[in-house]
């Protein structure tokens, strides 16, 4: 500190004169600058330092990459909210939003939104029918439990985890689905789509019941998670149902997919 600083009192209540202060506090304030700049000098910080400060000092950034409960830097993704009326309403869409956006991170084990975001793209590109069946298997099974299952689920919905089996579910459907699959205009798309609803339906809650079910079960007894068998199961249920459509034909043959193994039988 500068000797020119006295450290006077007024003799009266004991505080500092104000050119005292004042003094002081510019010294400081020059410190802390001189300080930072020394951090923030291009020899002293790595690449990977920096990266780090403009993650922490970016909102966006820093809710993205870090701060999984945030949607945005503005909205928890929470429906804990005593709000009401429209501010309720935002507030349950942020949380469907967040818990869908997690399901499919989830597939790759994230549980944060905007690896979601990525996810969901990325299977969109190849085929767009199918990353809209995705989108449709993880909301039904993302809201089924939250409609029968007790408060206490809404924790692993919020995180994704009853989602996930969702989307896996939606593009295994897709894939088998020749309408689907042969789809080559938007009109086309959108009418496979919709003929496909009903029993993407069926299948999601089917989904949903039978991750209670090996919760309340297998989960209890062996402490072994229910993984992807939901929807597997959910998944190949259907399909041994389903070897007589046409649909889930080989091509434009239309020949059942199991038709070897059925004839071998």
């Amino acid at each position: 500190m500068p000797d020119g600083i006295a450290m006077t009192t007024n003799g009266v209540n004991g505080d500092y004169d104000e050119p005292t202060v004042q003094a002081v506090a510019e010294y400081i304030r020059e410190a802390v600058q001189e300080t930072e700049r020394a951090l923030l000098d291009e020899g002293k910080r790595t690449p990977v330092e920096r990266w780090v400060d403009l993650v922490d000092s970016n909102k966006w950034l820093s809710s993205a990459l870090l701060d999984a409960k945030f949607i945005s830097p503005l909205r928890e993704a929470s429906l804990g909210t005593k709000s009401r009326g429209f501010g309720r309403f935002i507030s349950g869409l942020a949380f469907l939003i967040s818990s869908v956006l997690r399901g499919f991170g989830q597939v790759v084990f994230q549980d944060n939104p905007w690896t979601g975001v990525f996810v969901c793209v990325a299977g969109g590109l190849p085929h767009w029918p199918t990353a809209i069946m995705g989108i449709l298997g993880c909301t039904i099974t993302t809201v089924f439990p939250l409609l029968v299952q007790p408060p206490e689920t809404r924790t692993l919905v919020a995180s994704g985890l009853y989602g996930f089996n969702g989307v896996l579910l939606g593009w295994g459907y897709s894939t088998f689905d020749n309408n689907i699959q042969q789809a080559d205009t938007f009109a086309s798309g959108i009418i496979a789509l919709l003929r496909a609803l009903p029993a993407l339906l069926f299948l999601g809650i089917l989904t949903g019941i039978l991750h209670v079910v090996i919760s309340r079960s297998f989960t209890k007894a062996t402490r072994i998670p229910p993984l992807t068998w939901p929807y597997n199961i959910a998944l190949l249920m259907w399909m041994a149902c389903a070897t007589l459509s046409t649909n889930y034909g080989n091509g434009a043959r239309g020949e059942s997919w199991l038709k070897p193994f059925s004839e071998g039988l």
